[in-house]
């Protein structure tokens, strides 16, 4: 939307699209958890919360940010690899 390739209006319908086949399968994440993995690494408590839900799952973390894919090679894999 930003860059003018879709308008608001298509860029909600897509949101609310999205949000509708999510619900339901929503994974809030452990607090615990994000602390624990807080205490081991220079990532934040947001990003934190993606790496806690992961790793409950049991899934790849697909990710941009650096920080979280040199704290946790295990879980997390760039998104250049998917894209």
């Amino acid at each position: 939307m930003r860059r003018g390739e879709i308008t608001r209006r298509d860029a909600a319908e897509l949101a609310w699209r999205a949000e509708t086949r999510m619900r339901g399968n929503e994974h809030p994440p452990d607090v615990d958890a994000v602390l624990a993995l807080a205490a081991r690494s220079n990532c934040t408590a947001y990003n934190l919360e993606f790496v806690s839900v992961a790793e409950r799952l049991g899934v790849l973390l697909v990710t941009g940010d650096r920080t979280i894919l040199r704290a946790f090679p295990h879980r997390a894999r760039p998104l250049a690899a998917y894209a």
